[in-house]
Order: structure tokens, then C-alpha cells, then sequence
């Protein structure tokens, strides 16, 4: 038979290990519950940060929008004013307020140019005129040259004020 200290004395080891295993349990809920606390700050803090980044970004590209719209509008407001000029000269050469004046040459050795002739004469009076697709093509012509170069400009205003 075993003797009785022996079972006494596993029972004094077994209640020392079962107060061991619950202050050792209580002290880790401990550790976890302070991790988990920082853990939970630092997801916070990060959050913050991101949401505050977010919010600049937004602000930044509110701001180069509006940059952006405001060129837009200018060079809209100028291309506008070009056409009416574009349309008055067009209407003013049609009722013959103003006169368009073309620098042309024809060369002499086109087979429909007579060379000087011997005999003075008159020649038909005619005006030299653009014929009226010719005039049509420079009235198409310039207002395309005008659309492109505001474009052009707001263009390189916005690139501009973005490389800053």
C-alpha cells in the first residue's frame, strides 16, 4: 500500500499547478487584452491617416478641376470671341464693307497668261477675287487655325499649372 503522504503530497502539487495554470491564465488575458487595445489604436490611428489622405487627394483634385474649368472657360469665352470676329470679317467681305486682300502672283509662263502683248490695249477690269470655295475654305481654314490654337493653349496652361 502507498503510503498517504505520498497522495497528499501529489494533491498539494496538483492544487499548486491548477493556481499556476489560472494566475498564468489570468496574466495572459491580460497580455492580449493590452495587445488587443493596441492593436485596436493602431487600426484607428491608421484609419485616420488614410481617411485624411483620402480627403487631400480629393481636395487636390477638386482644385485641378476647378483649375482646369476655369481655363476651359476662358478659352472657350476667347474662341467665342474669335468666331464673331471671324463671322464679321466674313459678313463684312460678303456685303463689301471691308475687302479681304489676297497677295497673289501669276506666273508668266502659265499657258492661260498671255505675255505682254504688242498692242496697248485694256485688259476685262475684272478685281481679282478668290472664287466663292476658295473664299469658303479660308473662312473654314481660319476658324479651324483659331479653334486649335485655344485649344492648344488651354492645353498648355493646364500642363503647366500641373507641373508646378
Amino acid at each position: 500500500m502507498i503510503d498517504p503522504r505520498v497522495y497528499v503530497a501529489a494533491a498539494v502539487v496538483a492544487v499548486a499547478a491548477a493556481g499556476g495554470w489560472f494566475a498564468n491564465g489570468w496574466r495572459l488575458n491580460a497580455k492580449i487584452a493590452n495587445l488587443n487595445a493596441e492593436h485596436a489604436t493602431l487600426v484607428a490611428s491608421a484609419h485616420k491617416a488614410t481617411l485624411r489622405a483620402l480627403e487631400v487627394e480629393q481636395e487636390r483634385h477638386a482644385t485641378e478641376e476647378r483649375a482646369r474649368d476655369d481655363i476651359d472657360a476662358a478659352k472657350t469665352a476667347q474662341l467665342e470671341t474669335a468666331k464673331h470676329e471671324l463671322q464679321t470679317l466674313r459678313d463684312g467681305v460678303a456685303n463689301g464693307s471691308i475687302g479681304l486682300r489676297v497677295n497673289a502672283s501669276c506666273p508668266r509662263s502659265a499657258g492661260n497668261v498671255p505675255a505682254r502683248s504688242s498692242t496697248p490695249g485694256m485688259d476685262d477690269g475684272a478685281a481679282p477675287e478668290l472664287t466663292a470655295d476658295a473664299r469658303q475654305n479660308y473662312y473654314a481654314l481660319r476658324e479651324a487655325i483659331v479653334t486649335m490654337t485655344k485649344q492648344l493653349e488651354g492645353l498648355q496652361e493646364l500642363a503647366a499649372r500641373r507641373s508646378k
